[in-house]
């Protein structure tokens, strides 16, 4: 195993980057109130839904502090991954653009669940790493998407 115990931290230092990359100051402090409460939110509950209750996977030396099993670093770079998918939401105008979005936005930590499985740090019971494209792409975009025209309504009033 590679890495062990820090592949929560890497994931929220990468996207932590690529996040001051891509997005403006501006637009991640509006962002960040609503990808906080949303990313831990749903971070939280897809990751013990599916880890505790379902069992289709369960985490192994993946994060440094880890609370019922969830990986808390994991959790958080579910924030700044969001502040992105809104940026960019908010970017895209052609249907094109937001569609591979949404592709890429399920792909991204599906392949970051392939990695760790390759690692040892995520031990897949009754779910495929491609599940979590199919998972991601239902549920991560589907609420995020609500959230962002909710968001976005309530800040243009």
């Amino acid at each position: 195993m590679y890495f062990a115990n820090l592949a929560g931290p890497i994931a929220l230092v990468v996207m932590t980057a690529i996040m001051f990359l891509l997005v403006p100051w501006e637009r991640i402090q509006r962002y960040l109130p609503a990808a906080s409460v949303f990313g831990v939110g749903l971070g939280t509950a897809t990751y013990y839904i599916l880890q505790n209750i379902v069992r289709a996977w369960h985490f192994q030396n993946a994060d440094l502090f880890s609370l019922a099993g969830i990986p808390l670093f994991m959790i958080l770079a579910w924030i700044p991954y969001t502040i992105i998918y809104f940026h960019l939401l908010a970017q895209y105008r052609t249907l094109i653009h937001v569609a591979l979005l949404i592709l890429f936005s399920a792909a991204v930590p599906s392949f970051f669940h392939f990695l760790l499985g390759i690692n040892g740090m995520v031990i897949f019971n009754k779910w495929a790493w491609w599940d979590n494209f199919f998972y991601a792409l239902a549920v991560y975009n589907t609420l995020a998407i609500f959230i962002f025209h909710r968001f976005k309504l309530a800040t243009e009033v």
